[in-house]
């Protein structure tokens, strides 16, 4: 892929961004959250998205396997759908980053304006996150905004406008 003269083959962006709408839109793209939750949870192979959204910072979820365990999983399962050409959609959790950097894999790091605080928590509540999840992306929207900002990692930071 191509953005402004920039070549990057994954896209890692913050929440309410639409990483699950191209997902679902799109056979090429993969949700490695949802591959990541599956790894990482007691939750079905068959997880619906609605019902990923509303399970999404729920601290009571039952963990799967240790944090290496689970590490291992996900980068076999990423390791299967990069052979088989799909596109890495995640959200900025350390060990997605460091899959894509570990292998290479040039990423477009993409995050809301600081403007778009409520618009991205309408969205979050509009596709059913629970409010624990909302509450909390809220709080730390602000902070996470002067960190995305300055991504220092990826081939390209695009910030989107309102709307």
């Amino acid at each position: 892929m191509e953005y402004k003269g920039v070549e990057f083959e994954a896209i890692v962006a913050t929440p309410g961004c639409g990483k699950s709408y191209l997902c679902n839109k799109y056979s090429q793209f993969i949700d490695v959250d949802k591959e990541r939750l599956k790894c990482k949870y007691l939750v079905s192979e068959n997880i619906t998205q609605a019902e990923i959204e509303a399970i999404k910072g729920n601290d009571k979820l039952k963990i799967r396997a240790n944090d290496q365990e689970f590490i291992e999983t996900l980068y076999k399962k990423l390791d299967k759908f990069v052979a088989e050409g799909k596109i890495l959609i995640v959200e900025p959790h350390p060990e997605s980053i460091e899959y894509l950097i570990k292998n290479n894999i040039k990423f477009c790091f993409v995050y809301p304006a600081k403007e778009m605080k409520q618009e991205i928590i309408n969205r979050m509540k509009d596709r059913g996150n629970s409010e624990q999840h909302v509450k909390k992306n809220e709080e730390v929207f602000e902070k996470y905004y002067e960190i995305h900002k300055n991504e220092k990692r990826s081939a390209i930071n695009i910030e989107l406008s309102n709307g």
